[in-house]
């Protein structure tokens, strides 16, 4: 009887085994699988379960694969955790079918499917659900990174317009952080569209915006006034990208003044170490008015120091006035007479004055010359009176 029995089954599942291989409505199983399944009327049914009945599993074994009815979706245990895997073909997904925090049972899902999902080929717009008419993104590829399970993730798009990178936050508020070819070719990083410059960056890392050769002595641009730094940077203190000296050129907003400085001689002795001493050491302001030692330039070149030169030009009037004609020589007793009650000669700054408002070179050496011709014309006439003199011996 028992044997009877056992046909009428194998019969009625036309049951097959060949080569090990084990078939069920198919009398050739391939030889690569060990159990083939054959219908085009019917599928196979696992078992199905809730979350919470997925989890009590004790001791589940790697490989094992259920249906979660709770979250409508197959899941499989590889060895350490529940993994989800989606009935569609909208997105696949990779980890935990919600993520875990180290110590804590998987969480009931609080996002949709859709947005479990790690990679979206073709997928739909993605858009803020607080404003769901400002879609963005979508019709490409999309990649999801880790899911904490409360709204918090960031993802990478492509798709015919360009490639951006986003995060999304609580309450589904959008930024950007990298946005390629999006407008026209141009390049954003930060929380912009780059609809004003083929580059734009924005936000910062202490005042610094952006570093280029930090492998090298290279140079920043920091954010608050519109500085570069060499071999320079500010976060939350100055700092040298090489150990060495460092400098920096800059503007301040307020006023459109031009400054160029250094750390004093200061330097780091390591990379990305400290330097102080930060000292400017030539101001330029927006009359065009050049200090060089001072940052309150009076003229339009003050300096604060010695100058050493090869030549200088002076523009300035001459003195050769004294020899035209109706030129009031005065005599050398009435110079005589000035020297005596102001202790210098007429027409010529005192000490005094050149100490407290300086030597001006031009006009001073036009009185300088002045004297010179004035004095060369009391020769001239002091030497007739000698020659008339000589005559009437």
């Amino acid at each position: 009887m028992k044997s009877f029995l056992f046909t009428i089954i194998l019969s009625a599942a036309t049951f097959f085994c060949k080569s090990q291989s084990v078939g069920i409505g198919t009398e050739t199983p391939a030889s690569s699988a060990q159990l083939e399944i054959s219908s085009s009327t019917k599928g196979i049914l696992f078992p199905r379960m809730t979350t919470v009945a997925r989890l009590a599993i004790n001791n589940p074994a790697k490989g094992l694969l259920v249906y979660d009815s709770t979250m409508k979706q197959m899941q499989y245990y590889d060895g350490s955790i529940w993994r989800g895997i989606f009935p569609d073909n909208t997105g696949w997904v990779t980890g935990a079918p919600i993520a875990d925090f180290p110590g804590n049972t998987p969480f009931v899902p609080i996002l949709t499917e859709n947005e479990r999902r790690i990679v979206f080929i073709g997928s739909p717009p993605i858009r803020a659900i607080n404003d769901p008419t400002s879609g963005w993104k979508g019709g490409g590829l999309t990649i999801k990174d880790f899911d904490y399970g409360f709204g918090f993730y960031d993802f990478l798009t492509f798709d015919g317009k360009g490639i951006e990178a986003r995060g999304l936050g609580l309450g589904e508020f959008l930024s950007r952080t990298l946005t390629l070819n999006k407008f026209a070719g141009n390049v954003a990083i930060g929380n912009n569209s780059a609809t004003h410059a083929r580059l734009e960056i924005t936000g910062n890392v202490g005042a610094s915006v952006a570093m280029f050769g930090s492998d090298k002595c290279g140079v920043t641009i920091s954010a608050d006034n519109p500085e570069i730094g060499f071999n320079y940077y500010y976060n939350g203190g100055t700092k040298t990208i090489k150990a060495g000296y460092a400098s920096y050129i800059g503007m301040s907003p307020e006023n459109g003044n031009i400054y160029i400085g250094n750390f004093n001689g200061a330097t780091s002795t390591s990379n990305f170490g400290n330097i102080n001493g930060a000292s400017v050491k030539m101001y330029i302001l927006q009359n065009g008015n050049v200090g060089i030692g001072t940052t309150n330039p009076t003229y339009k070149l003050s300096v604060n120091g010695n100058i050493r030169s090869k030549e200088v030009v002076v523009e300035s009037g001459w003195a050769d006035y004294v020899f035209a004609k109706g030129y009031s020589l005065p005599p050398l007793s009435q110079v005589e007479a000035f020297i005596k009650a102001n202790g210098h000669l007429p027409n010529i700054p005192s000490a005094t004055e050149i100490e407290q408002n300086g030597l001006s070179l031009g006009e001073t050496q036009k009185k300088m010359m002045e004297k010179i011709e004035e004095l060369t014309l009391y020769v001239i006439e002091l030497e007739k009176k000698i020659e008339k003199l000589s005559n009437h011996r």
